[in-house]
């Protein structure tokens, strides 16, 4: 049983860490800390109001923009506007669909409704916690996409005044910036990883692949060390939320085993290759 936890997620693969987070969801029910960065932000901010991993997938899949949030996601002219016109439109209809917060909503209004404690990452000069501690006074709407801003995505995101960038640039896990409560501090720390294949003859497209393959490979560097981790593994395409909830599954079960995971996304690769051939 887990009282803190701390994710970072990127792309489609997100849907993938809400599988998994369904099939350990009684590990994580007490959770009261909920650090995350990246993509892993919209899952915190859906369980901010009150949403279920089901739910959570459901809308997910339903995000034409989520492959692109991360490192390396679309670098063409014009795309950053375009996602974060995306996300917004996004979020407002969730904050609409759940009528508990809007986007005026505080992070000090989710603290004092459910007690949940919400960490958002994020970089300014510095890693900076965006919580109801450090900036109360934040929306729990831009304190989302503080955390999302990355190369790829979009270059920042300012909040009264004050410009955040990505923080992945300078740590892709950055696990001793987050904060933790509680005398045993039970962390159930998450991270993903994927390879990221040629796909077609465009420029752009193998500009960006070559992006994320150096994003998940620093990834698989800082982690390696940190027996902790569960490394989630997956494919950044936004497939049917049933395949995805399987993989969710799988990872679960071989952690439950012992297994590690470090080398799943060879595993997965090979028998994707094997299906295509038969």
């Amino acid at each position: 049983m887990y009282n803190n936890i701390f994710i970072i997620a990127d792309g489609a693969i997100t849907l993938d860490v809400t599988g998994f987070l369904e099939n350990i969801r009684d590990d994580v029910k007490r959770c009261i800390v909920w650090n995350c960065g990246g993509a892993a932000s919209l899952i915190v901010f859906m369980k901010c109001v009150g949403y279920d991993y089901s739910e959570m997938m459901y809308k997910l899949g339903r995000l034409k923009c989520l492959e692109a949030l991360i490192f390396g996601g679309s670098i063409e002219p014009g795309g950053d506007k375009i996602i974060l016109e995306e996300l917004k439109k996004w979020m407002t209809e969730i904050l609409e669909d759940s009528r508990i917060f809007d986007e005026n909503s505080s992070l000090k209004d989710v603290y004092s409704s459910f007690k949940l404690f919400p960490n958002f990452i994020a970089y300014n000069n510095g890693f900076v916690n965006l919580n109801p501690i450090t900036t109360p006074n934040y929306t729990l709407f831009d304190s989302v996409l503080a955390s999302l801003v990355n190369y790829g995505t979009f270059d920042s995101y300012t909040i009264f005044s004050t410009e955040y960038t990505s923080f992945s640039i300078h740590d892709v896990f950055p696990r001793e910036h987050g904060v933790y409560f509680g005398k045993k501090k039970n962390v159930c720390y998450i991270a993903n990883y994927s390879i990221c294949e040629e796909s077609g003859n465009v420029f752009v497209n193998k500009c960006q692949n070559s992006l994320k393959n150096v994003y998940f490979r620093r990834v698989m560097e800082k982690i390696k060390d940190y027996p902790d981790v569960v490394l989630i593994n997956g494919f950044n395409k936004n497939k049917n939320i049933d395949s995805h909830k399987e993989n969710g599954k799988i990872h679960k079960e071989m952690i439950e085993k012992g297994e590690s995971t470090l080398f799943k996304m060879e595993e997965m690769i090979e028998e994707r290759n094997s299906s295509k051939q038969k």
